[in-house]
């Protein structure tokens, strides 16, 4: 395994190297500290208390620190009451840490569906780190339509970026991108309509973008494909007006 491993950026590429701990053997003081957390949690009648809550995700970060997963999750997802939202927060970086981890994509599959759920439910309960744990499920979702696209599952590469589009927000450019992308993946799928929609939404909502004269030429093509012929022929002529320098801007003006 690397000595590194990264965060992802908001499209769930890995660009930021962060030192990655070996899990190596627990010190003789992490053990004791182990012990002693095992030892209050065994205590009768404090489970379900706050003070077990706490020691619980105590727990969990020590055997994070030996990349113990399995271990971690466990004791994370068990916890409850004023601790929880904690245990939450800690839970999708642990999921993050395994979705870089991964040695297979079914693993990292896993991973990001996993860290998708547990950010839904920290976002929901709000918080200091809801904004982080945000922009990592949006991440995650991201590349989840990327992987999908990449082996050809091109209705769920479509609904993924239509799921995107609608939480990205403020973020222009990569809204832009999202609807290219559900439209390119649902014009794969054979989903027509729903190609039309979204490539019209990147061509007109996002007309400054640079691929928004290609999504023209598309829609152009697939209003042929379906015999709307003057539909066909009003994105031919945007794209002329548009784009006259565009690759395909002669024989969009033929076709008019």
């Amino acid at each position: 395994m690397s000595e590194q491993t990264c965060l992802p950026d908001p499209r769930g590429r890995c660009i930021d190297p962060v030192p990655r701990v070996a899990p190596g053997e627990m010190t003789a003081g992490d053990r004791e500290w182990l012990a002693a957390y095992d030892a209050f949690l065994a205590e009768p009648g404090l489970q379900g208390t706050p003070e077990a809550g706490q020691v619980a995700v105590e727990r969990a970060e020590l055997l994070m620190r030996y990349r113990r997963w399995d271990e971690a999750e466990t004791s994370l997802r068990a916890v409850s009451g004023p601790a929880r939202e904690q245990a939450r927060v800690l839970l999708v970086g642990l999921l993050l840490a395994r979705w870089m981890e991964a040695a297979s994509a079914g693993e990292r599959s896993a991973a990001r569906v996993a860290l998708v759920t547990v950010a839904v439910e920290v976002e929901a309960a709000g918080g200091p780190q809801v904004a982080q744990v945000a922009a990592l499920r949006r991440a995650a979702l991201w590349a989840q339509a990327e992987e999908s696209e990449a082996v050809g599952d091109d209705a769920r590469c479509g609904a993924a970026f239509e799921g995107l589009y609608a939480d990205l927000g403020a973020d222009i450019h990569a809204a832009a991108e999202a609807a290219d992308g559900a439209g390119r993946c649902y014009e794969r799928a054979g989903l027509t309509q729903k190609a039309i929609d979204w490539l019209e939404r990147m061509a007109d909502v996002h007309r400054e973008d640079p691929r928004a004269p290609d999504a023209v030429l598309r829609l152009a093509r697939l209003h042929e494909r379906i015999l709307n012929d003057e539909q066909a022929r009003d994105r031919y002529l945007d794209l002329v007006a548009r784009a006259p320098r565009h690759r395909a801007a002669a024989t969009a003006a033929a076709a008019r």
